[in-house]
């Protein structure tokens, strides 16, 4: 399969207006039927709304982490897993104590521009793209030095409503595949009941992840509403029921509580899951370095 090259260049057909407003606290953007909403405080992405609909339970941000696995606790890697953990778990929170943010207008669209530093070690630049007819397109560019542990994964998590209880991707599937472990995964259309996208595993821990996704959608079951991100060009995605920190700290399927929304994690790669004596082979780590990662979300409305 070739990889199909990114096209970012979208251009809004509508003509209505777009406004911007900026307080001491959040950069406002409206549109006819959109609005949304970024923290000048930690750069998130803490409201985005459309005919009426807030899609996001939780803010947008960025995500190095996940819920570890049995092979990240107990497999061959899992000194280098501990040592990745300590520095990329709670990175995003140490990037948001040093965050600019600033915002350029033209007819067509608003530009928020967020600009983040941890010590002169990761320097991330998140851009939003909010458009006429409320389209959105996030891209996220980080510079992280070699010196660092490897990553665990590149991306963004976000909590969207419990309503969308459907979803329909067009990429690996229709099992779980990961960087490691997707050959046997085909790329084709699926649907799927949201809650059907979660695997239960005896210990709680990262699963059901979908790679090389072009889109994804996610619509209520009156099918009258609902969101698609559409990969510039692809990415990975999980969407769970449950929090990162409950399915982390549980220890059996029993622990796990229904938080009320789904969150919904997006990854430019992810490192692999092992099963060749428990060991992350090479090629399927994540070394440091430049990364950049864009998406586009929209709304779908009947």
């Amino acid at each position: 399969m070739k990889p199909r090259k990114p096209s970012s260049d979208y251009i809004s057909k509508s003509k209505n207006a777009i406004s911007v407003n900026e307080t001491k606290t959040e950069v406002t953007i409206k549109g006819k039927d959109f609005s949304a909403k970024v923290s000048k405080f930690n750069g998130q992405l803490v409201s985005y709304e459309f005919h009426g609909t807030e899609q996001l339970a939780s803010p947008l941000r960025p995500n190095f982490y996940r819920p570890p696995i049995d092979n990240d606790v107990r497999g061959a890697s899992r000194k280098a897993f501990m040592a990745s953990s300590k520095v990329w778990k709670g990175m995003h929170k140490h990037l948001a104590e040093n965050t600019i943010v600033d915002f350029s207008q033209n007819d067509k669209s608003v530009k928020v521009n967020v600009g983040q530093t941890f010590k002169n070690e990761v320097k991330l630049e998140i851009t939003y793209a909010f458009y006429t007819d409320g389209t959105a397109t996030v891209k996220m560019v980080m510079d992280a030095d070699k010196s660092l542990p490897n990553l665990i994964r590149y991306g963004v998590t976000m909590g969207v409503p419990d309503t969308y209880k459907n979803s329909s991707f067009y990429g690996r599937g229709p099992w779980e595949n990961y960087l490691d472990r997707k050959l046997g995964a085909e790329v084709d259309e699926f649907t799927f009941k949201t809650d059907d996208l979660f695997y239960n595993y005896i210990q709680p821990q990262e699963n059901a992840n979908r790679s090389d996704v072009r889109w994804l959608k996610l619509f209520s079951t009156t099918n009258k509403s609902g969101m698609k991100i559409t990969g510039v060009p692809e990415f990975g995605f999980s969407i769970w029921p449950y929090s990162t920190s409950n399915i982390e700290e549980a220890k059996h399927p029993y622990d796990l509580k229904r938080q009320g929304f789904y969150t919904l994690n997006l990854d430019l790669i992810q490192m692999g899951v092992g099963g060749t004596l428990s060991e992350t082979l090479p090629k399927y780590l994540i070394h440091p370095g430049k990364f950049s990662f864009e998406f586009m979300l929209a709304p779908l409305v009947k």
